[in-house]
């Protein structure tokens, strides 16, 4: 069960700033969203158990629904985005703006999940190094006479 809501939070994430980049969040801004969703991943990402590995799939998950909701408004997306655009047309397969998005998104993808899961490594360390210093303060408390 814990693993469908960390899907669906990711997945609101993911919607959330893909539309953020379609009508609210300038082009410039847009670096902004990517370090909210690496940092908010990050150290969500630190409470889980194995660390790297759950948050570089879930911050990928988000990668995924953001480039779902940039290619379902493509033209909104690109008439927002000009320098986008025009990268696009240097690179464009096939003439085919779409598919030009689905081969670079993954990049996209394996970034966010690397940084994301690099930081909640970062994150889930300090904690375990605290924990048994504090456990231990817990049960060694002097005799009170």
């Amino acid at each position: 069960m814990q693993h469908i809501i960390w899907y669906i939070i990711s997945t609101l994430l993911g919607c959330a700033a893909g539309l953020a980049t379609l009508y609210l969040v300038p082009n410039q801004m847009e670096i902004y969203i990517w370090i909210e969703l690496v940092l908010i991943h990050g150290f969500l990402g630190g409470l889980r158990a194995v660390p790297f590995a759950q948050t570089f799939i879930q911050a990928a998950w988000t990668g995924i629904w953001i480039t779902m909701i940039h290619l379902t408004f493509v033209d909104a997306y690109l008439a927002s985005h000009q320098s986008e655009l025009a990268f696009l047309d240097t690179i464009k397969v096939m003439d085919s703006y779409v598919l030009t998005f689905v081969m670079i998104a993954p990049i996209y993808w394996v970034v966010l999940g690397s940084l994301a899961g690099g930081l909640a490594l970062l994150a889930k360390r300090p904690r375990e190094n605290r924990l048994p210093d504090l456990m231990a303060e817990a049960t060694s408390h002097p005799d009170k006479s």
